[in-house]
C-alpha cells in the first residue's frame, strides 16, 4: 500500500534534486562567465587605456555650464562654478581671427553634453593659472577634448601651461591638422 506513496514522493524529490542541480549549474555558470567578463573589461581598460582617456581614479566628473571661448568652459565642480583652461592649447582670443571658429567647434564637440571628465596634469595637484582658472584635460566619452582642438586645426600643440601628459597624440593630431586644411566658419 505504501509502495504508489514511496514512488510518488522519490519521484518528487528526485525532482526536487534536478531543479537544485540545475540551478547550482546555472550559478557556477554565470559566476564564471561573469567572472571572465569582468576579466576581460578590467584587461582591456589597462591594456587601452590611451583609447578611453585617464583612468577612472583620475577622472573628476564635472556639470558642464559653459563654453567661454575655444580653449576654456565653465563647470560645476566641487559646489562651485570655476572656470577651466584646457591643457596644451591655445586658441584665438576674442577679437583675434579664429576665435568665433574655435568656440563654436569646441561647442559643437560639446553637443548636449551636461557632463564631462576633468583630469589634472599631475595627479592630485589641483593646479590654477594667474586668472584662477583650474587646469585640466578636458574629457568627453573618451575624447581629450584639447587634442581634439588640435586635430581640427584650431590651436597648435602648446605647453605653457602643462607638461604635456599626452604629447604623441598631441603631435599625431598636429600632423593630421597640417595635412588637412583648416575648417572654414559656416
Amino acid at each position: 500500500m505504501n509502495e504508489p506513496y514511496c514512488r510518488e514522493r522519490c519521484a518528487f524529490i528526485g525532482c526536487a534534486r534536478k531543479r537544485v542541480n540545475d540551478a547550482g549549474a546555472l550559478l557556477i555558470l554565470t559566476l564564471f562567465l561573469g567572472g571572465l567578463t569582468t576579466g576581460w573589461i578590467l584587461r582591456g581598460l589597462r591594456e587601452n587605456d590611451w583609447r578611453i582617456g585617464p583612468t577612472p581614479a583620475r577622472w573628476h566628473p564635472a556639470t558642464l555650464v559653459g563654453v567661454v571661448d575655444g580653449d576654456t568652459i565653465k563647470v560645476k565642480w566641487d559646489t562651485q562654478v570655476t572656470s577651466v583652461r584646457m591643457l596644451n592649447i591655445n586658441t584665438p582670443e576674442r577679437g583675434q581671427p579664429g576665435y568665433r571658429e574655435a568656440t563654436e567647434h569646441l561647442m559643437a564637440m560639446l553637443g548636449n553634453a551636461s557632463a564631462v571628465m576633468l583630469e589634472f596634469e599631475e595627479d592630485g595637484v589641483r593646479a590654477r593659472d594667474g586668472f584662477g582658472r583650474l587646469l585640466c584635460h578636458v574629457w568627453l566619452n573618451g575624447k581629450n577634448l584639447s587634442v581634439e582642438q588640435v586635430r581640427a586645426g584650431y590651436s597648435v600643440f602648446w605647453t605653457k601651461y602643462g607638461a604635456g601628459k599626452y604629447p604623441t597624440e598631441f603631435r599625431a593630431a598636429m600632423r593630421k591638422a597640417q595635412g588637412a586644411p583648416v575648417p572654414k566658419a559656416p
